[in-house]
């Protein structure tokens, strides 16, 4: 008989302590530039995967940090393992906890826009921003769709709902009347600190090149940020 399906064991089978490693050194160099850490900054985090981010604030002495998961063992686990100021379960949508939640400094989505439904994400993006304190940000990775090589890592995940452009990400932005704002989209680049990387980068530009001359033949319309995965800054002033 098929054992009852669970993401969170799907996820230990997937990591291992360098891979936690890994994801932790593409934050130091994507996302360290954006954040003016603080040891009493208010983070917000949806969907903490193994917990990476939650363990890299830590490492960086932040500890005030809400995360929001619906999954029992990941929240169960991550109370356990890290400081946290608090955990909350989402049941079916955001409205489940919103009486709980506060105002933010920082506001990280990673790998999870993509698995929300479309239709609710201009609401969902809407209400984040209202709980951003002024001159913070939010930051939001997903799978980048101006690549068309990555098609694999938009249907790698059965739960996946979407994949986006440049284009569709400032969309959004738009649609969900994010104003008073600094919308930046970077590339989510490999970080060039193990010797290994070095190659991987090499080839990489050589691919994007191969890419952006496709796009050049046939339609004439590309993106400059073309690697697997895109990040999207919002700054609120």
């Amino acid at each position: 008989m098929t054992e009852k399906y669970s993401y969170y064991q799907t996820l230990l089978q997937q990591y291992d302590p360098k891979t936690f490693k890994r994801k932790q050194d593409y934050f130091e160099y994507n996302y360290s530039k954006q954040i003016n850490f603080r040891r009493d900054m208010k983070v917000l985090e949806f969907w903490p995967w193994i917990w990476e981010f939650v363990d890299y604030l830590n490492k960086k002495w932040v500890e005030d940090i809400t995360v929001v998961d619906n999954d029992d063992s990941i929240l169960d686990n991550i109370s356990d393992k890290y400081k946290i100021s608090k955990k909350l379960r989402l049941i079916s949508w955001i409205d489940d906890i919103k009486e709980w939640l506060l105002k933010y400094d920082l506001i990280v989505l990673t790998q999870v826009l993509e698995h929300i439904p479309v239709n609710v994400q201009e609401d969902f993006l809407r209400y984040l921003y209202s709980i951003l304190n002024i001159d913070w940000k939010i930051i939001i990775t997903v799978p980048n769709a101006n690549n068309f090589i990555w098609v694999t890592e938009r249907y790698w995940d059965f739960t996946h709902m979407i994949s986006y452009t440049s284009n569709s990400l400032i969309q959004l932005c738009q649609k969900a009347w994010v104003k008073r704002s600094e919308i930046n989209l970077r590339p989510y680049s490999i970080p060039p600190y193990e010797i290994i990387n070095i190659p991987r980068i090499m080839l990489q530009k050589i691919l994007y090149f191969v890419i952006y001359w496709i796009y050049m033949i046939n339609w004439g319309i590309y993106s400059n940020i073309l690697t697997p995965n895109i990040t999207c800054v919002i700054k609120k002033w």
